[in-house]
């Protein structure tokens, strides 16, 4: 049995041209390994997610000779995969509707991640990104300063949550208020690992 005749009369023939496209890829390169996901039809009429990878053999030139591989069910992982992009895409709806704003904060690497609307809250409209929180420190009043810390702080000691309500002097020039609440996420031991909150103006 021709292996590639019988894969693709199973494909998804939505799959078929990335698919392949992805193989061939791989196959011209002179890397030793073959990974490509795809949808094969399964015997109750229905298509299912697999993960085939192989060992490519190559010959003297490195032309690719062969391949043996596996393919592995992988279904389940793809199905869960959908249901959080589509969770993440109802939360970021509602956030929009609200007008919060998300954030996160690596305490480890002082890292943050933001959402649109807290680019708005900071002024921000030349599209970059904060990619450290002493960025952020750039927009605060300092006659909020003491405030924030001391909130920040009880939160991260394990007493409540992040709460405060501060000025933002924005890179438009708009000073707003604005509102933040923030939890922290903590490991197995009660270590802080990260807060994430929302703002609002």
């Amino acid at each position: 049995i021709d292996t590639r005749d019988a894969v693709r009369n199973l494909m998804h023939p939505d799959d078929q041209a990335a698919t392949w496209a992805k193989v061939v890829e791989q196959l011209k390169g002179t890397g030793e390994y073959l990974e490509v996901e795809y949808r094969l039809r399964h015997k109750d009429g229905g298509y299912r997610w697999v993960l085939a990878r192989g060992l490519i053999m190559r010959d003297g030139a490195a032309k690719a000779v062969r391949v043996v591989g596996s393919h592995t069910d992988v279904t389940e992982r793809r199905e869960m995969e959908d249901r959080l992009r589509s969770n993440e895409g109802r939360l970021q709806v509602a956030l929009e509707a609200a007008k919060l704003a998300l954030w996160e904060l690596d305490f480890a690497t002082g890292e943050v991640t933001e959402s649109p609307e807290m680019l708005r809250l900071f002024g921000v409209t030349d599209g970059r990104h904060h990619k450290h929180a002493q960025e952020w420190e750039q927009y605060l009043d300092p006659a909020d300063a003491v405030r924030l810390r001391e909130a920040y702080y009880r939160a991260l000691a394990g007493h409540g949550d992040y709460v405060a309500e501060h000025r933002v002097r924005g890179a438009d020039g708009v000073t707003r208020w604005v509102s933040g609440r923030g939890r922290v996420i903590r490991g197995a031991h009660g270590e802080p690992l990260r807060m994430v909150g929302v703002c609002s103006d």
